[in-house]
């Protein structure tokens, strides 16, 4: 028997159907369905919340799944993070794996290699992962960096700066969502940042102030000051460019 299973056998499982405030601590499954408190960090395999759950230390699990209401004040550290839900994590979010349907607030930064979002998203400090793809809005107050960034605008996207391999950005344009757009009832889909830079640019519905890429294309609605390309550069009549230059790769 391998020491991995021991320590498996030590743990105990928690589950809270009701209202109740318990210490944190070591477990193997963590349940709250009801109202639950727990003072103190949280180390489990899984921990899942459908009630409303309030942690105040830090939470580390292979796997978090939050489809009610949650709050984690210190760090989160897990292989996956899965919000349908409502969550707040104070002290970031470090995974292989952040996916959001719902909303969640994350105070700090958030790494992870996968995060998917198809909510809505509020990070505090910095957003660093493999691949980011985005199909709903978000607010990134530093940098959002990621191999491969795919956005498409169904809300406002800010970021301060947006790095990485690939940045593409699409406005949605399934046909009911542009009918409500057309009566007053969506705010314009927008991505404001103030830099962006990637080998290979794609944007549309995009605000900035730089952006840099080996090859840059800028589909209707862009407001950009300036753009710095080493490659290709194409530019969409209705995109609205101050100045763009040819610059030679570092």
């Amino acid at each position: 028997m391998t020491r991995g299973t021991d320590m498996e056998q030590t743990r105990s499982d928690l589950k809270m159907s009701g209202a109740g405030s318990v210490g944190g601590g070591v477990f193997r499954n963590v349940v709250i369905s009801g109202t639950g408190n727990v003072s103190g960090d949280i180390d489990c395999v899984s921990f899942t919340s459908s009630g409303v759950s309030n942690v105040s230390g830090s939470l580390k699990a292979e796997q978090v799944r939050i489809s009610g209401t949650s709050r984690v004040d210190g760090k989160v550290d897990a292989g996956e993070v899965v919000v349908s839900g409502a969550s707040e994590f104070g002290g970031g979010v470090h995974a292989k794996k952040f996916t959001v349907s719902g909303a969640s607030t994350v105070r700090g930064n958030v790494n992870a290699e996968d995060v998917g979002l198809r909510g809505g998203l509020k990070v505090s400090g910095d957003c660093e992962a493999e691949r980011f793809d985005a199909k709903g809005g978000f607010s990134i107050d530093g940098l959002l960096s990621a191999q491969s960034i795919e956005i498409r605008l169904y809300a406002q996207c800010t970021a301060r700066e947006i790095g990485g391999g690939k940045v593409s950005v699409r406005e949605d344009t399934s046909g009911w969502k542009r009918f409500v757009q057309d009566l007053g009832l969506l705010p314009e889909r927008l991505l404001r940042a103030e830099s962006i830079e990637a080998d290979d640019v794609y944007l549309e519905s995009t605000s900035a102030k730089v952006v840099r890429g080996g090859t840059v294309r800028l589909g209707p609605k862009c407001e950009i000051d300036l753009v710095e390309y080493t490659g290709e550069y194409v530019a969409d009549p209705s995109a609205k460019v101050t100045a763009s230059r040819k610059v030679e790769a570092s």
